[in-house]
């Protein structure tokens, strides 16, 4: 089969990153998902998931990238933040100190983002 003649099982591919401290529940998150294929990439400290979901008739595929927590993976986060359509700030609500934490990951995100429009839920 040529490149060409292969067609895409979705209409839209979106990427997400789980940005946070270690042990907060990144992994956990894409654990949950149901029916999610595992993938890797070659960087270690990161690994993804991918799923595909219905949404308005549309079929979405979704890469859900879990980022290490690690402060040594920012500049690696800021690499794979490139082409992401979202972030997804996790803390363990059970501590504190991962609460605080996502200051230093906000103003991470941000400073990628200075020239994309960013939305805060």
């Amino acid at each position: 089969m040529t490149v060409n003649n292969m067609t895409k099982d979705y209409d839209y591919l979106l990427k997400v990153l789980l940005v946070g401290d270690s042990d907060v529940g990144k992994h956990e998150i894409l654990s949950g998902l149901e029916d999610a294929s595992s993938e890797s990439p070659f960087c270690s400290g990161n690994a993804y998931k991918t799923t595909t979901i219905l949404l308005e008739g549309k079929r979405v595929k979704l890469q859900l990238w879990d980022t290490s927590g690690q402060g040594r993976f920012c500049t690696i986060i800021r690499s794979y933040s490139r082409g992401a359509q979202g972030i997804i700030l996790v803390y363990d609500i059970t501590n504190k100190w991962s609460f605080d934490g996502i200051d230093r990951w906000l103003k991470e995100v941000e400073e990628d983002y200075r020239t994309r429009r960013l939305m805060s839920i």
